[in-house]
């Protein structure tokens, strides 16, 4: 059976706030922000109510790629309107085309026609 749900960050501090005082039992912080037992045991155990880092699939394009497209980019009037497909091979990527648009609209650059 999997994890169903994922406890905002308010509230994972507010059970260490309340965990912190002596005077709060187990059973009366479970009754005061209806989270889990087990779940308040960990975030304690953890000291922390920050989550757990995620496993994932690495990023196809770092940072600094992202910032030498931009750079190109912003170089003159015919850079600007540079393909994708261009830049991909321009940079010898091996990656996709919607890989590098969604890249450059998250960094704010998007498709307009002027």
């Amino acid at each position: 059976m999997g994890k169903t749900h994922e406890w905002s960050q308010t509230e994972r501090d507010k059970a260490l706030g309340l965990r912190a005082d002596p005077n709060n039992s187990l059973q009366d912080i479970i009754n005061i922000i209806n989270i889990p037992k087990s779940t308040v045991r960990d975030i304690n155990q953890r000291g922390t109510g920050i989550s757990k880092p995620r496993p994932g699939c690495p990023k196809k394009l770092s940072t600094r790629d992202v910032r030498q497209i931009i750079r190109y980019i912003r170089t003159n009037k015919s850079t600007r309107r540079i393909t994708l497909t261009c830049l991909k091979k321009l940079f010898l990527f091996h990656i996709h085309e919607n890989t590098i648009r969604n890249a450059l609209q998250k960094a704010g650059y998007h498709h307009r026609i002027a």
